[in-house]
């Protein structure tokens, strides 16, 4: 008889049990019930609904199976995820059989295995989460069921780290006494540098040992039996996801393994149609000014593939196509409009949708891929309309760990709190995915980089599709979308590097990101192209009575690095001794919006058409600095690793950060922006900075500006905080001592109204919870004219009793408050004609427009910023009635406009 040794095996955490390695009995002959087949004339990334690839780019299908196309060492473990079959709990059988090859010929490494990844994760676990189990480890992570080099069965841990630099997860040999020769049997001459000379099909049967299952495996040829073998495990190790793996080993090879007529069965195979993703993976939609705009996100398909879809309304008699798209390359996107969208009752009531795809999946017909969904009513006669404010969500930091400090993918739980709260609107600020989460950024080849970035977007709209699917969402692109730590976008120039200003990642990249993510947005006000043909999409949204502003904070900055070269800027951080960015980093020239989004900002902020009655810029980061760092910091790279205080502690030692990354730079830009927002009352809701804030801006003097609510992280593994060493000035007796009056590090001026600083929660993973991750909810009030902010930490349930929000809110401030002070009050005003007036004020010392709103009632006393005379202009502009008093001098009394 000839023997081998079974190559070596650690098994931990649910594996730990001892093992028993078994001459292996006759596999059970049980019809399969899931068999994955691929047609010949089909070649594209995207495999089928029931299976997901990490990553796009590692796979496809074509010739009719299944080709890992990854094989290098520094990316092992590619695993092919069977979405819609689990091993179930229950005692039963688990067949699996699979033909298995290696696209490159010549010799397979000795660490080398195809195969199978079986009992990945479990009931406890997101299944969506179990599909992202490949190259690391963790607890529950599965087992190898494979065929090695020689055609040898082998079983491999995939809990273990084993620290070797390839990532490879199988750690070292079995504890003493355990290491044992396997029989085998008709084991023919081929070696390991040889590799199986043809393909190799590999058959598993998994079955009850009392207690325990016996997992046995045979590998054959067409001439017969290469070896077999029997693992014995505990009951639990058995139960999950199932996989196929591909794995070359150690040796850099270009491409992987294929998989041909793979099948599972038993009666402990359990079907989950339910949990198939794709081939349309999700949909994002707006509605404003009568047009619906809806973009179906799909995913990597082929050149051979269908290129039309179709978009159905839900009728009294059944679906009717109302729009279709042609598929829209880089980003395997299709964007549907449907102008004149009243007519098919959409915003006036809830109205079904579907978006319909023909084309060909993994069998040999053609089949229809159908992704259906709800247009929610346009709430125009509600009282509130309440806005859901979101940014910055990463899926995984350190080590992949179930509920640990690893791996916080697919956020369930922050979806179904956000959702709690019945949002009309979603809005997404940005970083809606990190280039180097999970897996590495890839960034060439190019067609290599584009799959990459939706391979990191499918997880996105894999976390959040619920929402989006039945609500308008506003999606805005930040740095990392783009492949960018920092990002000075200087008019969409080339860069070579970060700091020069401008993108690195080609035009192409930039505008497949923007397509994927803001293509559903209403039409751009201004769409001429940045540089190098750079789309844009600032835009206004106008719904239910809110008046949106759309803006890219990033696209058309100016590089500090570039405009202020005194400084010696290293990623938005001054370096030059003796510089103080107080008083040396306001240069002229130097952009934050740009000359078009500003006259944007001037026309929009003026425009209360369409019964406009509150106004809201959405932005990625806020105009301003609310952060402190170690003193004397040259660089916020210290921020992760700085301890975290316990409850009631204060942090010393920090001083006001000036991170040029922050939109508290450039002051002179920023000062232009908040003036334009203030002429509409406008709030800013923004992302970006991972610290929650509520602040009011000063331009010249303190709160002579709107109110900025940054939004906490969703998920961050950068927690930037506010411990100014001294207490701000003007604050509430009972404040903390880090809100009231400040300058920011540019010398911007601030008052801080509240802050959710890192604090030990005694919530885990704490790596999560810590960082104070969450969401926004803006609450707009028509009848009070108010508007109240509210910042909800992640592991909240809003509709629990007591639920309690971050330390400071909610704060609830009256819309006028987003205005200039109040250094008199013209007479009152009563005007007839129009239930809720357009007032607007003009200072005639310079002709500008000091602000303008729609008044609640026909009764309204305007207020004005300096005390002289002012013009007002009273109308209705959806009739364009408008009369105007020109020298209306501070006083009390009352004068009557006729608007009839």
């Amino acid at each position: 008889m000839l023997y081998v040794v079974l190559p070596s095996l650690h098994l931990g955490r649910s594996l730990a049990r001892t093992i028993a390695l078994l001459a292996a009995p006759g596999l059970a002959g049980q019809a399969p019930t899931f068999q994955l087949t691929f047609p010949a004339t089909v070649r594209r990334p995207f495999v089928a609904s029931t299976v997901f690839t990490n990553r796009f780019q590692d796979w496809r299908i074509a010739a009719g199976q299944l080709e890992c196309t990854e094989g290098s060492a520094t990316r092992p473990m590619r695993v092919a995820h069977l979405l819609t079959i689990s091993a179930g709990p229950r005692t039963g059988t688990l067949t699996a059989r699979a033909t298995v090859g290696a696209l490159e010929p010549g010799p397979w490494h000795a660490d080398a295995c195809a195969g199978f990844l079986l009992g990945i994760g479990g009931d406890h676990v997101d299944p969506r989460a179990s599909a992202l189990v490949h190259h690391r480890p963790a607890p529950d992570g599965g087992f190898v069921v494979g065929v090695d080099a020689g055609g040898l069965v082998v079983f491999r841990d995939f809990e273990t780290w084993a620290g070797r630099a390839n990532g490879w997860s199988v750690a070292g040999a079995l504890e003493e006494g355990e290491a044992k020769v396997l029989p085998t049997v008709a084991r023919r001459g081929v070696g390991f540098a040889d590799g199986p000379p043809r393909p190799v099909t590999l058959s598993v049967t998994i079955a009850p040992h009392g207690d325990e299952y016996d997992v046995s495996a045979r590998a054959h040829d067409d001439a017969g039996v290469l070896s077999e073998a029997t693992l014995r495990l505990p009951s639990s190790a058995v139960s999950g996801n199932v996989a196929l793996l591909s794995h070359r080993g150690a040796r850099q090879a270009d491409t992987g393994f294929w998989f041909r007529d793979v099948s599972f069965g038993g009666t402990k195979l359990e079907q989950h149609a339910e949990r198939a993703f794709g081939p349309i993976l999700g949909v994002l939609y707006t509605l404003s000014h009568d047009t619906l705009k809806l973009t179906a996100q799909m995913a990597p398909l082929g050149d051979d593939d269908a290129v039309q879809a179709e978009l159905q309304l839900a009728g009294d008699d059944g679906y009717v196509t109302v729009a279709t798209a042609t598929l829209v390359q880089p980003g395997n996107i299709f964007p549907f409009r449907v102008d004149g969208a009243h007519e098919h009752g959409i915003g006036s009531r809830e109205v079904g949708y579907r978006v319909v795809y023909r084309g060909k999946d993994t069998g040999d017909d053609d089949t229809t891929a159908i992704y259906d969904g709800v247009v929610r009513r346009e709430p125009r006669d509600a009282d509130t309309v309440v806005v859901a404010a979101l940014s910055c969500v990463k899926h995984f930091t350190g080590r992949l760990q179930w509920n640990g400090d690893g791996l916080w993918f697919p956020h369930a739980d922050l979806a179904a709190h956000v959702a709690a709260h019945d949002p009309d609107l979603l809005a997404f600020l940005g970083d809606q995915i990190y280039e180097g989460d999970l897996t590495e950024a890839q960034r060439r080849p190019a067609a290599a980089a584009e799959l990459d970035y939706q391979d990191k977007w499918a997880r996105w709209i894999w976390s959040f599709r619920e929402l989006t699917r039945t609500r308008p969402t506003v999606c805005l692109t930040d740095d990392h979308d783009v492949y960018h730590g920092n990002l000075w976008g200087a008019g969409g120039v080339a860069a070579k590097r970060q700091d020069d200003g401008g993108y690195t990642m080609p035009p192409r990249f930039v505008n497949m990101v923007q397509a994927t993510q803001t293509s559903h947005l209403p039409d751009p006000v201004d769409p001429a192209p940045a540089a190098q043909g750079i789309g844009v999409y600032f835009t206004r949204l106008d719904y239910a009575g809110v008046s949106f502003a759309l803006l890219e904070d990033r696209k058309f900055k100016s590089s500090p690095t570039v405009a202020v070269p005194d400084g010696q800027c290293r990623n938005g951080w001054f370096q030059a001794d003796g510089f103080d960015p107080r008083t040396q980093a306001d240069v002229p020239g130097a952009e934050l919006l740009g000359a078009r989004q500003l006259a944007f900002l001037d026309r929009w902020a003026t425009d209360f058409r369409g019964g406009t009655w509150a106004k809201v810029a959405l932005s990625q980061t806020v105009f301003v600095n609310v952060a402190t760092a170690p003193a004397k910091a040259r660089t916020d790279a210290s921020l992760p690793q700085l301890p975290i205080p316990a409850p009631g502690e204060y942090p010393s030692g920090e001083e006001p950060a000036a991170d040029a990354d922050s939109n508290g730079w450039p002051p002179s830009a920023r000062n232009a922006a908040l003036r334009a927002l203030r002429r509409g009352l406008a709030v800013h809701v923004a992302g970006d900075q991972h610290l929650a804030s509520l602040v009011r801006y000063g331009v010249d003097d303190f709160d002579d500006a709107g109110f900025a609510f940054c939004t906490p992280a969703m998920a961050n593994a950068w927690p930037r905080r506010w411990f100014p060493p001294q207490p701000g000035a003007a604050r509430r007796a009972d404040a903390p001592r880090y809100t009231g009056r400040y300058l920011d590090g540019f010398g911007n001026h601030m008052t801080v109204h509240a802050v959710a600083n890192p604090v030990r929660t005694g919530r885990q993973p704490a790596a999560l919870h810590d960082r104070v991750p969450g969401y926004g909810i803006v609450r707009l009030r028509r009848t009070a004219r108010t508007v109240t902010f509210e910042c909800w930490p992640r592991a909240v349930d809003p509709s629990a009793a007591g639920a309690a929000q971050y330390e400071g809110w909610p704060v609830t401030v009256p819309l006028t408050d987003n205005g200039p002070h109040a250094a008199a009050w013209l007479p009152t005003l009563l005007v007839a004609g129009t239930a809720e007036p357009v007032v607007q004020v003009i200072d005639p010392q310079d002709g500008g427009v000091v602000y303008t709103l729609r008044a609640p009632s026909p009764r309204f006393r305007p207020w004005v910023a300096r005390v002289a005379p002012h013009t007002v202009r009273i109308g209705d502009p959806d009739r364009d009635r408008w009369r105007e008093l020109r020298d209306v001098a501070p006083g009390d009394g009352e004068i009557a406009v006729d608007l009839r």
